[in-house]
């Protein structure tokens, strides 16, 4: 009776499988299967060739499992094999299936159970199918394994990329888009197609025996292999270099010279050290890299890429000093910091200490500046793979790098050894593999090809050891408190991942003296817009993401707000904030949270976030533009720098999706005493459209001293003419002429708001009437404003200069000795 019952099923089984369907209109071949959807290209060719029909609905089930009969005659049939036969296992007489079940047997292409059944109704899983498709396809088999019975055929399989991607073990249920894919890529050999190996199986088995938990890989042939299993995601090459072996340290690579024009160091004149200015941080405590730094009597500033150092105070005595050049051409200087006795500069180099590839490296030079006439090179560390972010805590440096492999197509040419970054250190003399294989770290579920790549160096012991952590994934944006750091992956799956599902992957690693270590990920839906999008208070994680872009009217993009315990565990959200717009900016202060979002006007969040598990919109107020950086003034009143926008007209909004057109630069003081309504206090726009500063894209471009009621910025102004302006039909995306570029300095206050003291320019009153009209961009552009004492120091790359705070009276300066790069002057986007 069960035999006949599962005759019965069996038969209807393959009835349905082979009732004709014909493609649709609209690249549907099946009713659940249209072009795009994973397993297409497979089940068309099977369809083709006319061994799968699919079922009497019009349906494919693709998702569905398949049994061992159902599987074994239709890999029969894409064979082109003849069979037949009856009665060769106890469950296997005269039914349908026998024929095919009879005849492989008879072939040698399978053999059943050891209690003589075949049990054709049960679910096939991944290691038979493997046997099957091998043997009965003619591949060539290889060797014999004593691991286990099916390691053979599934190598089998490995070598033409025959295993779906998502075979997660070698008991795995094959379903039936599996069964079409493997026979597919066996019979048609594809290009760029998503698969895994033996190895990757055994790995995601001990994964799901783990429960999830943070995993070391056990080999290097492991690591390998996940490597090229997750570069097959994005199609290969998705690195920018290959695996290097590493070059000989010399001392000619790496030394630093300095400039034969440098001066003695004056003796300075006997006084109290005055206040200073630093970097605009996101956490107090944590220092930030920069392109200008200062000690409150020297300013150090990046000049291509050479390190120039200023005597600036007292301003009587400014002069430039030492010009500290690195004799590496390809060595490019990003950002530095200066505390104490120690410069250290970062940045990146190509091919210089890797070799042969010219892959980047991230290289970090340390200096003793005690003697600013004799500014000496006491270590350099390079590290293979691009510089992303560092912070600085106390005298310990934490450095962020990423390093991507260079794959072939999906996975191919990787090599069978030195697959771990390599770094240089001349501490140590030595060049060598930054961990070994046991020691990188992966994550369940992060499919990722590249090393994220955390290092902290002790800045007070030349000589000291600097701890490391690798990881498998990305770099993007960091944040980092005194205890920890963040950093943040966003993933967005569009190339094979039709959901096009987006997330942020957040990993965590504890800070201290020689104490740097991994303590986990979390994860969150959506994308992160910046460092501000981040922040850790009373040991819990708050991120604000978007999901989704404006520009798709079908699926509305939403903002939200997430808070994750000190486990990364989700404790409470905020979800669908604002839905069709996205977040410009966001500040945490404290219990508060401030997010401005924007599409056609500036609605200001305040969110009450005390309670992780319960956060919670407080207010909101809707005003045209938007800010791009918040900045707090005190606890009840917040700064907003963005741009002033205007609406669309009804005939451009008819066009496209409705929209505003930004205009010149806004600043907005809100008020958030009334956290249920906040309000604009006070408001200022600079220039017309195509007006920008730097302070939009930077926020340490800002010098804000609130006991000063000081704030300053670089700005480049553009002006729309007033004849244009009366013109009432003249469009609200007309650009301005630039006018001006420099520093815009104001006195800040709540009772006052914003009030304009002045301007600073490094550019002439004739070379700015020269340049007027144009966009222009050079060494006379002012980066950053400070102040030391009593006096206001704008920084270009060509000048320093002095003036001074009370009235912005020019007092003195320095022009910089030229440097390698000449100046560069854009008219309406060609070179002038």
């Amino acid at each position: 009776m069960k035999m006949r019952f599962l005759s019965v099923l069996l038969t209807v089984a393959v009835i349905l499988s082979s009732f004709s369907i014909t493609a649709t209109a609209g690249g549907k071949i099946f009713g659940d299967v249209e072009y795009g959807d994973a397993n297409y290209a497979a089940i068309s060719y099977l369809q083709d060739a006319k061994v799968v029909q699919g079922y009497a609905d019009g349906t494919f089930k693709p998702g569905n499992s398949i049994n061992r009969a159902e599987f074994l005659k239709i890999v029969m049939e894409a064979s082109g094999k003849e069979f037949g036969g009856e009665n060769c296992y106890k469950d296997v007489k005269d039914e349908w299936f026998a024929k095919y079940v009879c005849g492989a047997t008879e072939l040698g292409l399978v053999s059943g159970y050891g209690d003589k059944t075949f049990k054709p109704g049960q679910d096939i899983n991944f290691a038979e199918a493997s046997k099957i498709i091998a043997n009965t396809l003619g591949l060539e088999i290889s060797e014999d394994s004593e691991e286990n019975w099916y390691q053979k055929y599934v190598t089998t399989l490995e070598d033409k990329k025959a295993i779906p991607k998502e075979v997660y073990s070698f008991d795995y249920k094959v379903k039936r888009g599996d069964m079409a894919e493997m026979i597919w890529r066996v019979k048609e050999d594809p290009d760029y197609v998503s698969t895994t190996t033996y190895i990757g199986i055994k790995r995601k088995e001990k994964v799901l025996a783990a429960g999830g938990a943070l995993q070391q890989f056990e080999s290097c042939v492991e690591l390998k292999d996940y490597i090229a299993e997750n570069a097959s995601l994005y199609g290969g090459g998705y690195g920018i270099e290959k695996m290097m072996t590493m070059s000989p340290m010399t001392g000619d690579e790496e030394s630093v010279s300095e400039d034969a024009g440098s001066v003695a160091v004056p003796e300075s004149s006997a006084q109290e050290s005055p206040d200073y200015s630093s970097t605009n941080v996101q956490v107090e405590g944590v220092d930030e890299a920069d392109i200008v730094k200062t000690d409150g009597e020297y300013i150090y500033l990046l000049k291509d890429n050479t390190i120039r150092v200023v005597k600036a105070y007292p301003v009587s005595e400014m002069v430039e000093m030492d010009e500290v050049s690195f004799e590496n051409d390809n060595f490019y200087p990003t950002d530095m910091y200066v505390d104490s006795d120690r410069l250290v500069v970062i940045g990146s180099s190509y091919g210089q200490v890797f070799k042969p590839m010219n892959g980047p490296s991230s290289n970090i030079y340390v200096f003793d500046i005690t003697n600013k006439g004799d500014i000496k090179l006491i270590r350099n560390v390079d590290i293979e793979g691009g510089y992303t972010s560092s912070r600085k805590v106390d005298d310990m440096l934490y450095v962020v790098a990423n390093k991507s492999e260079y794959v072939g197509p999906f996975g191919a040419g990787i090599p069978d050894d030195g697959i771990i970054p390599l770094y240089s250190d001349t501490a140590t003399e030595q060049s060598k593999e930054l961990v070994g294989c046991g020691d990188v770290r992966y994550i369940p579920g992060v499919e990722a090809a590249n090393y994220l790549i955390i290092i902290g160096l002790p800045l007070d012991d030349p000589d000291a050891d600097f701890s490391k952590e690798v990881v498998m994934g990305a770099s993007g944006n960091i944040y980092a408190s005194k205890q920890n750091l963040y950093v943040a992956e966003s993933r967005y799956n569009w190339f094979f991942d039709a959901s096009d599902e987006e997330k942020t992957i957040v990993h965590k690693f504890s800070l201290g003296k020689n104490a740097l270590s991994y303590l986990g990920k979390g994860e969150v839906p959506g994308h992160i817009l910046n460092q501000f999008s981040m922040d850790e208070y009373n040991g819990n994680f708050r991120v604000a993401t978007t999901v989704g872009e404006v520009w798709n009217t079908e699926k509305l993009s939403t903002n939200n707000l997430y808070i994750l315990d000190s486990e990364l565990d989700l404790a409470g959200n905020i979800t669908g904030i604002a839905p069709g717009e996205k977040i410009y900016s966001v500040r945490f202060v404290g219990d508060r949270a401030y997010m401005v979002t924007f599409k056609k006007v500036d609605p200001f969040f305040v969110l009450d976030v005390s309670d992780p598990k319960n956060p919670q919109i407080l207010g909101k107020l809707k005003i045209p533009g938007y800010s791009d950086y918040l900045h707090p003034y005190d606890d009840t009143h917040i700064i907003g720098f963005g741009k002033e926008a205007v609406d669309a007209s009804e005939e451009e909004t008819n066009n496209s999706f409705d929209f505003a057109w930004y205009q010149g630069m806004k600043i907005a003081m809100f008020d958030v005493t009334d956290v249920s309504n906040p309000k604009e206090l006070h408001k200022i726009v600079i220039g017309d459209r195509g007006t920008d500063s730097e302070l939009l894209h930077n926020h340490k471009a800002l010098l804000f001293d609130k006991e000063k009621g000081l704030m300053a910025f670089p700005v480049t102004v553009a002006e729309i003419p007033e004849s244009v302006k009366a013109d009432l039909d003249h469009d609200a995306n007309t650009y301005g002429d630039y006018v001006f570029q420099g520093a815009y300095v104001y006195g800040v206050s709540v009772e006052n708001g914003f009030e304009f003291k002045g301007k600073v320019s490094h550019y002439s009153e004739n070379e700015i009437k020269e340049k007027s009209g144009y966009y222009w961009g050079g060494d006379g552009n002012i980066d950053r404003i400070l102040y030391i004492g009593d006096y206001l120091y704008t920084v270009s790359r060509a000048k320093v200069w002095a003036n001074k705070l009370a009235d912005l009276v020019f007092v003195k300066g320095v022009d910089l000795k030229l440097g390698s790069s000449p100046e560069v002057i854009y008219s309406n986007g060609m070179l002038k």
